[in-house]
């Protein structure tokens, strides 16, 4: 049964048949009275979609419509870029690889952009006085051959930015630290 799949398919598989089908399945018991319903019957469905790649290598494919508007105009552009060249053998291995390097942008983007966004809020509370922006002063331990780092994190006092610190900087011991707003 569908529990045989990983998490993703187990919640992405009943949006595919409500998409397809046209009906609603709420819970899990929606969607074994459908399949009871099929006589055994297999059920086939062509998807257009993309295969995402997460952190951990596994690839999951996901359809098109599973995607945001905003998301779904530029998967599709590059899409139909790529169907387009699958008639030219010779374009086809140098187009995969523009719209993989295009797809790895525009995720890269989309993690600044939340990282940028963060950064702003951190920045505002310590404006409004809710938190301060400390200095943390690292060195690499033994056997990490980086140079040191410096780096301001926002923290209540000097022991939450250098835990902090410290957690996103694994290899690293704190030196020291001194506190650059109020």
């Amino acid at each position: 049964m569908i529990t045989n799949l990983p998490e993703l398919y187990q919640k992405l598989v009943p949006k595919v048949i409500e998409h397809f089908e046209e009906i609603e399945l709420r819970d899990r018991r929606a969607l074994r009275n459908w399949l009871l319903s099929l006589g055994g019957e297999p059920r086939t469905f062509l998807v257009e979609g993309v295969i995402l790649e997460v952190e951990n290598g596994d690839e999951y494919a996901i359809a098109f419509f599973i995607f945001t508007e905003t998301d779904r105009k530029i998967l599709k552009a590059g899409w139909q870029s790529w169907l387009a060249v699958q008639k030219d053998y010779k374009k086809r291995d140098d187009h995969a690889f523009r719209l993989e390097a295009l797809a790895a942008a525009y995720l890269q983007n989309r993690k600044l952009d939340r990282q940028i966004a963060l950064m702003d809020l951190n920045l505002q509370a310590v404006r409004a006085g809710l938190t301060s922006a400390w200095e943390v002063t690292l060195y690499p331990l033994p056997g990490n051959h980086s140079p040191p780092r410096w780096v301001v994190m926002p923290g209540r006092n000097s022991d939450k930015a250098t835990a902090a610190a410290l957690q996103k900087n694994p290899g690293f011991k704190a030196v020291s630290v001194r506190r650059i707003s109020r």
